[in-house]
């Protein structure tokens, strides 16, 4: 079934809240210097009204300039913590920046990029105010969100962009002249840093680093050499052909793996699923980090949305500590 377009009238009026909103971080020290961004985030159902929470309260929030939050995951996860009912009813975020594409966690330990988030939150519709000037985000978030099988994104109207972005003028000259000066920049971030286990939520990290934990991986890994001998030399793979062949052959091992009866991926996974920290098992942080989300719709019965669940997570931990 098509999804039904919002009322045009409701999407300007949510875009011109949420830009009314950002008038209260004017007191703030960060974002009136320009070191910090005015965000604004709100969800909106499939009828263009803005959500509310479990408790009432509608769905709105600005970014945080003292903690960093961004005011889309702040959204996002009061979203996410209402439950099913409230989850199933989002359709549209509103957001007055590019949602980011990627969080260095050594400073922000437990955020995921806020495009992962919106993608497990199984948002489809993303309505921007302006892109992310910094180098590090500017259309990477939005090229991680067009992953997202029926998303699209579009922009605030005209007067309310140049609203955006006015208010945001102090940002946008300091990131203009931290990229030609390189003053306080991250030239180390690449498009593909958001891929890399430096990124991952650092619960994530100090799982993986445990002693039990790494001899899995080191079994695993002996297991898909003992069967697909052929990727023993990795210098192999910088020729394209075969590292689409060896990427296949890795899910097809994934696969296989999980439906073993004993595997060590199989132990894994089991693993993660027992281990909680806080209100969540790193199995559940893995599936936020990978940003598959956390609602599905089945398109067919055959679709078996656990198991694509479990080949992601494995497809990453693969990614990150296979040698």
């Amino acid at each position: 079934m098509p999804r039904q377009k919002l009322p045009y009238d409701k999407v300007y009026k949510a875009c011109k809240i949420s830009v009314e909103k950002l008038d209260e971080l004017d007191d703030k020290e960060e974002v009136k210097s320009g070191d910090h961004p005015y965000v604004s985030a709100i969800i909106l159902d499939r009828y263009g009204d803005i959500l509310e929470d479990k408790n009432g309260n509608e769905l709105i929030e600005l970014t945080d300039p003292q903690t960093k939050q961004h005011a889309e995951a702040k959204v996002i996860e009061r979203m996410i913590s209402s439950g099913e009912d409230v989850i199933s009813r989002a359709d549209t975020l509103i957001t007055t920046l590019e949602p980011c594409s990627y969080r260095n966690t050594t400073k922000h330990q437990e955020e995921i990029a806020c495009a992962k988030l919106i993608s497990y939150a199984g948002i489809k519709h993303v309505v921007i105010g302006m892109l992310d000037p910094s180098l590090t985000v500017r259309g990477r978030g939005l090229a991680l969100l067009e992953r997202i099988p029926g998303f699209y994104f579009t922009m605030f109207p005209e007067e309310l962009v140049e609203k955006v972005r006015h208010k945001n003028k102090k940002y946008i000259d300091n990131i203009e002249k931290q990229i030609m000066y390189g003053e306080n920049y991250e030239f180390t971030i690449s498009p593909r840093a958001e891929y890399q286990l430096e990124y991952a939520p650092k619960s994530i990290r100090i799982f993986l680093d445990e002693g039990i934990v790494r001899n899995l991986i080191e079994e695993i890994k002996e297991r898909f050499h003992d069967n697909y001998p052929n990727y023993n030399n990795r210098e192999e793979l910088n020729n394209v052909e075969l590292l689409y062949k060896f990427k296949k052959d890795l899910e097809e091992f994934a696969v296989k793996e999980l439906q073993s009866e004993n595997s060590p991926s199989k132990n894994l996974i089991k693993m993660m699923k027992n281990k909680k920290i806080d209100d969540h098992t790193i199995f559940e942080k893995m599936q936020k980090y990978t940003g598959f989300p956390n609602w599905h719709y089945e398109i067919q019965e055959s679709y078996d949305y656990e198991l694509d669940t479990k080949v992601a997570i494995l497809l990453t931990i693969y990614g990150w500590t296979f040698p």
